[in-house]
Order: structure tokens, then sequence, then C-alpha cells
């Protein structure tokens, strides 16, 4: 084989690797790492993001005394999946600067039908239940089921709510379908 083809050779097999290579990356619904979000918001500012701390790049979300509820990600189910979802897995990298800390990652569905858009279905992730490290970027993660009444005209929510007065930093969200 010529020396000059080696190279387009290992960019395939590279390529070939993508997102079927990992089982998570099959499954994903969604994910959001903050980069893109500067500038998308028609100059409007959004104050739960931050470039104080980030996992990966320059962005994150944060939740304090100001800040009661981060950017998050809202769609309708049949948009994340076209086959119906029964339980879906939220993963999410945190950073708390001390124990006093405390937040939720919560996950909720409502009714677009319902006016008030009151959720029918709300649980929530603590975080400082699995974030043990203070001043650490934590993988955190937690399985949800969803209610067997759930339809695809329903629409999913996530996103991270304090609960204290301490600052936390939360990156690299994802959502997962679970078989």
């Amino acid at each position: 084989m010529p020396k000059t083809l080696l190279p387009f050779f290992v960019f395939l097999l590279a390529a070939c690797s993508g997102p079927g290579a990992d089982p998570n990356e099959a499954n994903l619904l969604a994910s959001n790492n903050f980069e893109s979000v500067d500038g998308w918001t028609s100059g409007m500012p959004v104050p739960s993001l931050t470039k104080e701390k980030a996992h990966s790049g320059r962005y994150s979300v944060i939740v304090d005394p100001k800040v009661e509820f981060s950017l998050g990600y809202t769609n309708f189910l049949r948009a994340l999946s076209a086959s119906a979802l029964k339980k879906v897995k939220v993963q999410a990298w945190i950073l708390v600067p001390n124990r006093n800390a405390a937040a939720n990652i919560v996950l909720q569905i409502v009714d677009s039908a319902d006016l008030q858009r009151k959720p029918y279905f709300w649980q929530a992730l603590d975080v400082m239940q699995q974030v043990k490290k203070d001043n650490q970027w934590v993988e955190v993660a937690q399985e949800f089921t969803l209610p067997a009444n759930t339809a695809p005209t329903h629409m999913l929510s996530t996103y991270l709510w304090r609960r204290g007065d301490q600052r936390v930093y939360m990156d690299d969200l994802r959502i997962l379908k679970v078989e």
C-alpha cells in the first residue's frame, strides 16, 4: 500500500468508531456542554451561564442565591425519541464549593395541553448524595422511570435547582435512553 494512502485509511477507521462504538452514545437523547449558548440568546442575559469554572470548554451553568434555576433542557418527548421512553438517565458534572451546598438536578414531565404547565411527574437527583469532594468536578447520574401514561406530546425538562445559599456549578449535561 502506498504510504500516501495510509493516513486516509487511519482516518477512515477512526471515523467508523463514531457514536455506535460507545453504547451510551447510541442511546444519547440530548446533551449540552453550554459552549454554544453564548451568542444564541439574542443579547438576552442568561444569569446561570458562567465562565467562572467549567468541566469542559469555557462555560458551565450555576445556581446561587441570585439564580434559583439554571439553564436546562426542554423538549417534546416525540422530538427526543421515535419510540416511547420508559426510562431515561441524566448525567452531569457538578462542582460544589463545600458541604453546605445543596442543589438538585430535576427531571419533570409536563402535559403540553395543560395551560398551567403543572408537572405531573417530578423527580430530582440530590447532587450532594453523590458529590463527596469539595471544589472538584464530580460526575453524577440517576435513572428516572417515566410514568406509563407518558405521551409523545408531553414535554420533558431537566435543570439544576438551588436548595441552599452556596453556588453550585453544572456542566456537560446528558440525557440518555435506558433500554
